[in-house]
């Protein structure tokens, strides 16, 4: 009985500790520098430590990357935190393509855009009991949005639409929070992130996570619990800025060549 109530005592700290995943979170941001505390401080609260993260500055003409760089350095995270600043604009796609091109294949890869953040301090850990799960290897969730805190759109994908390879023939599901294998996104042929020979610049998001899903089959996890707080209040939302351009650039997408389901994992 005693031993019983050792190990009781203990579990916590067992499962806290048990860092077996390793997380890198992706940030892109351009001219945050009203959310970059708010994003970067939801990362840092993470009772989780097995994760580094990429942040790329988009050159942005705000203050937003010298505020960046002075935060990270007042909260002892420059030891975690990957700062990539860039002197001309290439957009979030281009940005993460080549923030997940420098990743290991055994990495699971988190987004987090720059102006968003986490909606709790147990994500990482969450994500690793999902990830202790060899099967599962990419996972899309629910999100809540700010300031409406309204839910958002999610749902869990039919046993259908994963079998017959249906993605691009169903209604869009699949957002935040988005996580995957690095080894999977590796294997996107970068040519289908392009349109006229430049990265998507809208719809980014569908560009690669149709490739990931249509890869991943029955690999996929759909998360309910809302662990990403979607900021509907930036101005620089390209949902509002350039609705249109997003909506054609999201049907170029879908009507792309699909994928096939990978029978493994790509490992190292």
């Amino acid at each position: 009985m005693r031993c019983f109530l050792l190990l009781l005592i203990f579990l916590p700290l067992y499962v806290c500790a048990n860092s077996d995943t390793s997380f890198v979170i992706v940030i892109c941001s351009y001219n945050n520098q009203q959310w970059y505390k708010k994003n970067l401080s939801s990362v840092f609260m993470q009772d989780y430590t097995n994760y580094r993260v990429v942040y790329t500055d988009d050159n942005s003409i705000d203050n937003t990357s010298i505020l960046v760089e002075q935060f990270i350095d007042e909260q002892n995270k420059s030891e975690v935190v990957q700062v990539i600043k860039n002197t001309n604009r290439i957009g979030q796609l281009a940005n993460t393509y080549n923030a997940i091109l420098g990743c290991k294949k055994t990495d699971v890869v988190i987004i987090l855009d720059g102006d968003d953040w986490f909606a709790r301090s147990d994500v990482l850990s969450y994500l690793n009991t999902i990830y202790s799960d060899k099967n599962v290897w990419l996972t899309y969730g629910q999100y809540r949005q700010w300031p409406s805190n309204k839910i958002g759109h999610c749902s869990k994908l039919s046993k259908n639409v994963i079998e017959q390879n249906l993605f691009r023939q169903s209604k869009w599901a699949a957002s935040h929070l988005r996580s995957f294998y690095a080894g999977l996104f590796h294997e996107i042929n970068v040519e289908d992130l392009k349109f006229d020979g430049e990265f998507i610049k809208y719809s980014a998001d569908a560009a690669y996570m149709f490739p990931l899903l249509e890869m991943a089959g029955n690999h996929i996890r759909f998360i309910s619990k809302v662990l990403y707080i979607y900021n509907r209040d930036n101005p620089l939302n390209c949902n509002k800025q350039k609705m249109k351009l997003s909506l054609e650039m999201f049907d170029f997408v879908k009507h792309k060549e699909k994928y096939t389901p990978l029978a493994f994992m790509p490992e190292e």
